[in-house]
C-alpha cells in the first residue's frame, strides 16, 4: 500500500489548511460577516479542528502539516483566543454603556464600534476581538428582550 494520498484527498487536505491558515492568520471579519451581527464561529471551534486533524495518523497528515498545525495552535491559543474574549467582554462592557437598549444601534455602528475598540489588538487578533465583541454584545441584546418577554 502507498503512503501517497489520493490525488483529490491531498487536495482537500490542502484546501483546508490554506483555508486554516487564512483564517488564523487573516480573519477578515467585514468580508466574513457582510451584512450580519457576526460571523458566528470561534477560535476554539478551529481549535478542535486542528485537533482532530493532529489525531490522525502520520499517512493523512504528514510531519510538516503537523508542525504547522501545531503553530497555528499556539496562535490561537496563545493570541486569538485570548482577543476574542477581550472582545466578548468590551462587547458586553459596550451594551452596558449603551443603555441596554435593543435596537439601539445598527448593525454598521456596531461594527464600527467593535473595529475601534479592536485597535489595540495585534493585526492578527483584530477581526476576532471584532467577532467577540459582537457575539456578546448580540447576545445580551437577544438576553433582554428575552427578559423583557417573561
Amino acid at each position: 500500500m502507498s503512503d501517497q494520498l489520493p490525488t483529490h484527498w491531498g487536495f482537500a487536505f490542502g484546501s483546508a489548511f490554506q483555508a486554516l491558515r487564512n483564517l488564523v492568520y487573516s480573519f477578515d471579519f467585514q468580508r466574513e460577516a457582510g451584512r450580519a451581527v457576526y460571523v458566528g464561529t470561534t477560535p476554539t471551534f478551529f481549535m478542535d479542528v486542528i485537533d482532530g486533524f493532529l489525531g490522525e495518523s502520520p499517512t493523512l497528515v504528514p510531519p510538516a502539516n503537523r508542525m504547522e498545525l501545531m503553530q497555528l495552535r499556539g496562535i490561537l491559543s496563545d493570541q486569538i483566543l485570548p482577543s476574542f474574549e477581550r472582545g466578548k467582554a468590551a462587547g458586553r462592557s459596550h451594551w452596558l454603556q449603551r443603555g441596554q437598549h435593543y435596537g439601539g444601534q445598527t448593525v454598521e455602528a456596531l461594527h464600527g464600534n467593535a473595529r475601534r475598540a479592536a485597535l489595540g489588538e495585534s493585526l492578527v487578533a483584530q477581526g476576532w476581538f471584532v467577532e467577540g465583541f459582537c457575539v456578546a454584545y448580540a447576545a445580551e441584546e437577544t438576553q433582554s428582550v428575552q427578559n423583557t418577554a417573561q
